[in-house]
């Protein structure tokens, strides 16, 4: 989809390019621009799109890169030339470089803070598409979350969040589809928390509860603070 999006931005123009702005580069921010690297050549030879990496922020500085810059990120190196991290400056230069080169601005938020949720709607306004694990915008003030909502209409632009629940599974992607073809979705039960999940099928007798979570935690299935899954964000 974001394929045929770009190709739409840039008609005539050669293989569009998807510029891609990541916020968090934790272990999971890592791993995504490390794929990204990895499988940019492939990518382009399948869907007819490159994917660069524009810009990386960590919680207090950030990298702008240039264009076709982002092999400086390889791995998992921080290269030189960094600024205190600005999350609206991290976007314009990412919607600056789609504007130039005729492509796509995409913002993958892999946090889970409630800083960047803030500013989706302006993204989205923007003409950005936004992806991410962060529950934050889905469970927060719903009045933020139909502001989300609006302002991705606004700008024609996507707001994807299949990743913040069920580890990731495809729950989300599968449940509109159904909904859209003119199916009545009854009811939905389950455990949709990968955490959740662990921990009830990782608990036996004897062993401490904490010592779950923080086994959950080691291996990486957890939010940066577990409370945040234990209490239903």
């Amino acid at each position: 989809d974001f394929g045929a999006r770009c190709a739409a931005s840039s008609a005539g123009a050669g293989a569009p390019t998807l510029h891609v702005g990541v916020v968090g580069y934790g272990l999971v921010g890592k791993e995504l621009v490390s794929q990204v690297l990895t499988n940019a050549a492939r990518l382009e030879g399948e869907l007819g799109v490159k994917v660069q990496i524009a810009g990386v922020a960590r919680s207090k500085s950030m990298l702008l890169l240039p264009p076709a810059g982002d092999g400086t990120l390889a791995g998992g190196t921080w290269p030189s030339g960094e600024a205190p991290a600005d999350l609206t400056k991290l976007a314009e230069h990412v919607l600056a470089a789609a504007d130039a080169s005729g492509g796509r601005a995409l913002l993958v938020d892999n946090t889970a803070s409630d800083a960047p949720a803030e500013l989706y709607a302006s993204w989205l306004a923007a003409g950005a598409d936004i992806v991410t694990p962060n529950k934050r915008a889905g469970s927060g003030p719903y009045d933020r979350y139909e502001r989300i909502r609006a302002a991705a209409l606004q700008g024609g632009s996507r707001f994807l969040y299949e990743a913040t629940v069920g580890a990731g599974l495809p729950i989300i992607g599968p449940l509109q589809v159904l909904r859209r073809s003119g199916d009545e979705v009854v009811g939905v039960e389950g455990i949709f928390s990968g955490t959740l999940s662990y921990i009830f099928n990782s608990w036996k007798p004897g062993v401490k509860f904490s010592a779950v979570v923080k086994d959950a935690k080691d291996k990486g299935f957890t939010e940066p603070d577990p409370r945040d899954d234990l209490s239903g964000t």
